[in-house]
């Protein structure tokens, strides 16, 4: 049977559709645009292919530079007086590279959809992708969840990614990109699987976010999600220490009955642990917690010298290793050599439990209250909405 999420019929609702008990979703000043992602910076050359007709224009004003019918493999580079590409574009510091219809591009050898800016500055190039916002979901999400969970919590992942996109999109209106495939985890469209649940989420819940809403304003925000919250969430404010509207942590009961269970240890050398923060001697480790949530947002360690190292805890559980250091909730020790953890739950503890949201659907929960239990003082809203 063709996989649908039942929160396809939420859907119609925010489309105008008369269902009853139901009203039509919040419009927004925002509408379904694309966004820009760093793909590469600093680089000496790339190796940029167009299979099939492309036109190049100027990324800032649109404005026509050539165009070809044929298939083209060349490197880009950097030169004196502008940019390369088999044939050099003199005094031109930046081109934008668009396939034409049924045209794919390729840069490096990975497949990418929308158009490719390139610019030249001093003497490096960087290069970014600019593609819709629902192809950049597709593309995305089919690398994290290729194993699917319920289908209102697909539906709900789907919305808080778009939610998240368009929070970049808005924050980074000056600059020449909005993310940093590095920091996002993207890697073209080449992983993407039709008809996937994921693939069917996005595109049953098409430009439908979430705005968070205070002192009379709405706006998108980063809405996160964790594996297990082992009972709490805290807020994206509290643990990455930014300075963000966002909604405030929650209780997860799902999570918090799972609690024990979710239970998890580590250890390893003290020196193995200061090789990889670059310390030069573990004296004494201690971690900053958020006293709402308790979850670790930061830590200290001091080194033999006796100077302090203070790092952010999504960086220090980089480093480590999200597969030894599963989550925030923990405790941290040292005992001998040894520097031993002990936690529970998995993930940073932010925003929407996937746990919780699971046991939810299970319970027959569809995606808006899904939702609007892990982002309270949040509306739905559909971007695409004329009304």
């Amino acid at each position: 049977m063709k996989f649908i999420p039942s929160f396809f019929i939420f859907l119609l609702i925010a489309c105008g559709c008369k269902v009853a008990a139901k009203e039509n979703l919040p419009t927004s000043s925002i509408k379904p645009g694309n966004i820009l992602i760093l793909l590469g910076k600093n680089l000496g050359s790339a190796k940029l292919e167009v299979k099939g007709p492309y036109v190049i224009t100027d990324p800032k004003n649109g404005a026509h530079i050539t165009s070809s019918s044929n298939w083209k493999n060349q490197q880009l580079r950097p030169f004196a007086d502008g940019i390369r590409w088999g044939e050099g574009f003199p005094g031109i510091h930046q081109i934008r590279v668009s396939p034409k219809k049924n045209g794919t591009l390729f840069l490096n050898g990975m497949q990418y959809e929308g158009s490719l800016n390139i610019y030249k500055v001093e003497g490096k190039l960087f290069v970014v992708n600019d593609l819709p916002v629902e192809s950049y979901l597709h593309s995305l999400l089919s690398q994290e969840f290729a194993s699917p969970l319920e289908g209102e919590v697909m539906s709900a992942i789907a919305i808080a990614a778009r939610t998240t996109a368009y929070y970049h999109v808005q924050n980074s209106k000056e600059t020449f990109w909005h993310v940093d495939a590095k920091d996002v985890g993207y890697q073209g469209c080449a992983l993407v699987t039709p008809k996937s649940p994921i693939d069917t989420a996005i595109n049953a819940t098409q430009n439908i976010i979430l705005l968070h809403t205070q002192q009379d304003t709405q706006t998108p925000f980063p809405a996160l999600w964790t594996e297990h919250s082992a009972g709490k969430t805290a807020s994206i404010a509290s643990i990455y220490r930014k300075e963000v509207v966002c909604p405030l942590g929650v209780e997860a009961p799902h999570a918090q009955v799972a609690r024990n269970a979710s239970k998890w240890f580590y250890s390893m050398p003290k020196e193995k642990l200061g090789h990889l923060l670059q310390i030069d001697g573990i004296s004494s480790i201690d971690l900053f917690v958020d006293p709402s949530s308790n979850k670790a947002y930061g830590v200290r360690i001091k080194d033999r010298r006796g100077k302090k190292h203070e790092v952010d805890f999504a960086t220090f559980q980089k480093n480590v290793g999200k597969n030894s250091v599963l989550s925030n909730d923990l405790s941290i020790k040292l005992k001998g050599s040894e520097v031993v953890f002990n936690g529970y739950g998995k993930g940073l503890g932010v925003g929407l439990c996937l746990y919780s949201a699971s046991a939810m659907a299970q319970n027959g929960e569809m995606a808006d209250k899904i939702l609007a239990k892990f982002f309270p003082q949040t509306e739905l809203a559909n971007l695409s909405s004329d009304k």
